[in-house]
């Protein structure tokens, strides 16, 4: 074979797609591999719950962009969306919410398991602990053990209890008695905060629900795949999710928010120069945390809704003033060097959402968890997807070394 067109032709289907050229291996062919390393143009699904347009910045989750989406929904409609419900069915809409806060609560035996964990412990660990608890925790609360979409309601809640929970051991606090009427946004600060006379939680909630629905899901990343590895292989809902927290707990996936925060703190520290510091991580070409994505080559919406939020509020807080200074300026600079714009490295939301974690009250150590909080309603609906769809297990070849 000596053209692209005949290996093509003896390897592959090709299969008509408005976005991409889709070859398809052909069935029995033994001897093709195919080397990439990153899986920048490996497709292991087909899915429907999200959709990004990494040239013109736009994320849609189910058709949806997220712009219409974070302005007029409630987090939990918005998983309940993404999960694969029809978001015009007011009454579905409304029980699933409703069974969703129902669950935001702390079990007994999730409690006692939480509270043996030992100090110290990073809070992904903590969550990943906690999911893969509620396996043995569900029959207390779930009626159909059996249905899928009432262990993702279940999830999903508990999932901000176990980070809820995480803060309260942390400061000493004690668990108090849930709101079902109040937003899952509004019950999880309300764990953290009810104690602060001065923390206005109403307008706060608000804030979070928008910065949940802007992480909700993201297509095929790191930790999403990592699911759906789990799912392939028939491993349980929980597993899987739990696999997803320990992937999304990487620094160059999740846990990068925190890293921002660090890269934050230390220019306050150490009072440093915004150019000097950026000329210096091109010296030594070393990455700037909080800019840069695999698949958008201009500003990711999530960031650029952000910084309108951040534009559009006058935050009494002078860490978060301190913050956001640093952001603009670093989006300045960034935003007129060559070596930049040239390359389509532009805000990723790290950079500005530990602004927001910042201003809710929860260190940065959570921030990654803060996240997940978000995420587990992507995790949970690809599992679903991927076990719906009956996928063979997922088994990537090597090349020997």
């Amino acid at each position: 074979m000596k053209t692209l067109e005949d290996v093509k032709q003896y390897f592959f289907n090709i299969i008509e797609d408005p976005d991409y050229i889709v070859l398809e291996p052909k069935k029995n062919i033994k001897n093709l591999l195919i080397l990439d390393p990153g899986l920048f143009h490996i497709a292991t699904c087909r899915s429907g719950i999200s959709k990004i347009d990494g040239e013109n910045g736009r994320l849609y989750y189910r058709g949806i962009s997220i712009e219409k989406l974070v302005d007029n929904q409630d987090f939990i409609d918005v998983a309940f969306y993404i999960i694969g419900e029809n978001i015009s069915d007011a009454q579905s809409k409304d029980k699933f919410n409703a069974n969703v806060r129902k669950y935001f609560c702390l079990s007994p035996e999730l409690k006692a398991v939480l509270d043996s964990i030992p100090a110290g412990i990073h809070p992904m660990s903590f969550a990943a602990i906690g999911i893969t608890t509620l396996s043995s925790v569900e029959s207390k609360y779930l009626e159909n053990q059996d249905d899928l979409k009432e262990k993702a309601k279940f999830i999903i809640a508990q999932m901000a209890v176990i980070a809820a929970y995480y803060y309260l051991k942390l400061h000493n606090k004690e668990w108090i008695k849930e709101d079902a009427d109040q937003s899952i946004a509004y019950n999880f600060l309300n764990q953290l905060f009810h104690d602060q006379i001065k923390y206005d939680l109403p307008v706060m909630s608000k804030i979070f629900n928008k910065v949940l629905i802007l992480h909700a899901e993201h297509d095929q990343n790191c930790s999403t795949a990592t699911v759906r590895a789990i799912a392939s292989a028939g491993g349980d809902i929980y597993s899987a999710v739990a696999a997803g927290i320990a992937a999304f707990k990487g620094n160059l996936h999740g846990g990068a928010s925190q890293n921002v925060a660090e890269m934050y703190e230390e220019f306050l520290l150490h009072n440093l120069d915004v150019n000097d510091y950026v000329n210096e991580k091109l010296k030594n070409k070393q990455r700037l945390m909080g800019f840069g994505h695999r698949i958008y080559s201009c500003w990711d919406p999530r960031a650029k809704i952000m910084l309108n939020m951040l534009n559009a509020n006058e935050f009494k807080d002078p860490m978060v003033d301190a913050y956001k200074s640093i952001a603009l300026k670093l989006i300045a600079r960034v935003g007129s060097d060559e070596f930049f714009i040239k390359r389509g490295i532009y805000p990723n939301p790290d950079l500005l959402n530990c602004i927001f974690y910042k201003l809710l009250g929860v260190p940065s150590s959570m921030n990654t968890v803060m996240l997940a909080v978000s995420r587990v309603a992507g995790w949970v609906a690809h599992y679903i997807e991927h076990v719906n769809d009956k996928l063979p297990i997922m088994r990537p070849c090597q090349l020997q070394k």
